[in-house]
């Protein structure tokens, strides 16, 4: 497809963001690796850099009303949805199959 400058479809290999929201507790600015996610006939991979979750969906046909929602459109724009901080630490826990915290003690850079 890139080879032959023919982007397909965009139900062909959707990507999603999702923003994390920023907190003293936890971390979000760090890059993971790439994690897949199997669900059902559903291949995709998620990466985690610096608070941006990235989704690409590599394989099947199901969730598409999810994957409507969050995809490149045809007309080139986007929605991202920002995790509110509770949802934010619960995507952190199952993404990362564990709990991190930490007290901020260094000063406020923001």
């Amino acid at each position: 497809m890139i080879y032959e400058n023919s982007p397909g479809e965009s139900d062909d290999y959707p990507v999603g963001l999702f923003v994390l929201t920023e907190n003293d507790e936890f971390p979000i600015k760090m890059i993971s690796n790439p994690m897949p996610i199997e669900n059902g006939e559903n291949i995709s991979y998620m990466f985690l850099i610096n608070g941006l979750v990235i989704n690409f969906k590599i394989e099947g046909k199901g969730d598409k009303e999810f994957y409507d929602q969050i995809k490149i459109k045809e007309n080139n724009t986007m929605d991202v949805y920002i995790f509110e901080e509770k949802e934010s630490k619960d995507f952190l826990d199952n993404y990362l199959n564990r709990k991190l915290r930490y007290k901020n003690t260094l000063p406020n850079t923001r």
